[in-house]
């Protein structure tokens, strides 16, 4: 994905057990995930937090364990 400041990120949505965000593993309640969840490649994401907002652009999904 994309932020708006220009930067790309890679993540990789997963269970509980198996989330560790220092290396883009995130748990699927977390915000970025439940922000990104149902969006395609080329959709905005709008990001919230109670301190400001921010707009991701999906640029490619993955599934499975050699994705990363």
């Amino acid at each position: 994905m994309r932020h708006e400041s220009g930067t790309e990120t890679q993540y990789r949505i997963v269970g509980v057990d198996e989330a560790d965000a220092s290396v883009g593993l995130l748990t699927f309640f977390s915000p970025i995930a439940r922000a990104l969840l149902g969006k395609r490649v080329g959709e905005v994401a709008l990001l919230q937090s109670p301190r400001s907002s921010e707009a991701l652009e999906v640029l490619e999904i993955g599934y499975g364990t050699d994705d990363r």
